[in-house]
């Protein structure tokens, strides 16, 4: 029973400061390290790939990331032109993961 009851709370810790992770990344952090936060996010966590279809529109991008979706279409070509991802049609490329990782740890 001990041992059921400790890897329930251990659980509960782990869900818990990934929440409390999220809510930092929506409230500390500007435009650039939210949109970065989440494109790595999803390359790691949920594709486990640097290439992945994103299967999200550029409004439910704004949803997660607490944007709007005019600063999701203008951080993505902001991204673009600085060779941080690549972009063709909902196929995402992340191309340079040491900037992406700085811009959305200080972002």
């Amino acid at each position: 029973m001990t041992l059921i009851l400790g890897r329930c709370w251990r659980g509960l810790n782990e869900s818990t400061a990934q929440i409390y992770g999220r809510f930092y990344t929506l409230t500390k952090k500007q435009l650039h390290g939210r949109l970065a936060d989440i494109l790595l996010c999803l390359a790691n966590r949920i594709f486990k790939s640097n290439s992945f279809d994103l299967p999200l529109s550029r409004a439910d991008l704004g949803d997660l990331t607490g944007m709007s979706t005019e600063s999701v279409i203008r951080m993505k070509k902001e991204f673009k032109d600085d060779g941080l991802i690549g972009i063709s049609c909902k196929r995402i490329d992340l191309l340079d993961i040491n900037r992406l990782e700085r811009l959305s740890e200080f972002g």
